[in-house]
Formats: C-alpha cells, sequence, structure tokens
C-alpha cells in the first residue's frame, strides 16, 4: 500500500479556544476529520499555541476509532528558546506533553502529524490540555488540519477526497 495525496483538505478554526485548570484533555472545536473503514489517511495539525504562565506545557492528545494502523509524531514547545520536545502517539487518547513555554504570551507552534488506516468508521480528533493544573493553555484559531486521504497504487480515491472540508 502507498500513501499517495489525493486531494488537499484544510480546516481553521474560526475563533480561540482555551483551557484553564485541566490537565484531562479536552476535544479541539474543529479540529476533527472523518474516516472510513480500511482506507488509509495521512494527516498533519499545525497548532499555535501559547500561555500566560511559561512553566504551562501544552498537553497534546488524539483521539482515533479502532484501526489497522495508526501513528503519530508531536512536536511541541519547551521551555528552552530554542528547543522543542517531541513524542509518539501510538493509541486512542495517548498524549505527549510539552515541559513549558519559552515566555509567556508568545505564540508558539506545535504539530502532531501520522497516518492512520482505520478497522472502523470514526473520526480523527485533536485534543490538549495543560500539563499541570491552575494554569491556562489557549489552542488560537490559527490551527489548521489538513488532511490527505491516502490512495492505493490501484483502485478508487475514497469517495470524499475532492469535497472541502468545512
Amino acid at each position: 500500500m502507498s500513501y499517495a495525496p489525493a486531494a488537499t483538505k484544510m480546516r481553521r478554526k474560526s475563533s480561540d479556544q482555551a483551557v484553564t485548570n485541566s490537565m484531562t484533555a479536552v476535544a479541539c472545536t474543529g479540529m476533527v476529520f472523518p474516516v472510513k473503514l480500511g482506507k488509509s489517511y495521512w494527516f498533519r495539525f499545525f497548532i499555535v499555541c501559547r500561555t500566560d504562565n511559561t512553566a504551562c506545557g501544552i498537553r497534546t492528545c488524539l483521539t482515533v476509532p479502532a484501526f489497522t494502523t495508526f501513528h503519530a509524531h508531536v512536536v511541541v514547545p519547551s521551555t528552552a528558546v530554542t528547543s522543542y520536545l517531541s513524542g509518539e502517539i501510538r493509541s486512542s487518547g495517548g498524549v505527549v506533553d510539552g515541559s513549558g513555554f519559552p515566555t509567556s504570551n508568545e505564540n508558539y507552534a506545535a504539530t502532531l502529524e501520522g497516518t492512520i488506516t482505520p478497522s472502523a468508521d470514526g473520526s480523527v480528533q485533536f485534543c490538549f490540555a495543560c500539563n499541570r493544573p491552575l494554569d491556562k493553555c489557549r489552542c488560537p484559531r490559527s490551527c489548521r488540519c489538513p488532511r490527505y486521504p491516502a490512495s492505493r497504487t490501484s483502485g478508487p480515491r475514497a469517495p470524499d477526497s475532492r469535497r472541502p472540508c468545512r
């Protein structure tokens, strides 16, 4: 099976979303896309994040349906000015925690990129939280979620591969 991009689909948040005083990940509104049984997908979430407290890192999470294959690589801001932390998500609900932010009230980028071949219809949802209580992390409206339904070298593309995300 090959992962040949069929069509780029992009979602963009229409408003900022904050999570306060919670280490429990919440769904980032609008950062979700449907997947179909047996189709292969490549995806990337690009998140602009910020906090009021440099000791608060962003906790990133993905929820996914049952799958045959799934892997996501995550890169999040770190407390050092020029460094980022990276980690892997290999199960639904798996998390990667950032250690903090170099400065407060500045925008930093985080990315989640991966592939999934679901064994059931469902959706891939980006979730986030603070990695410690009594802090606030924000997922601004500039978050983007392109997804690329992958096609096999022989066979049709996913039926929704030409419709834009809504």
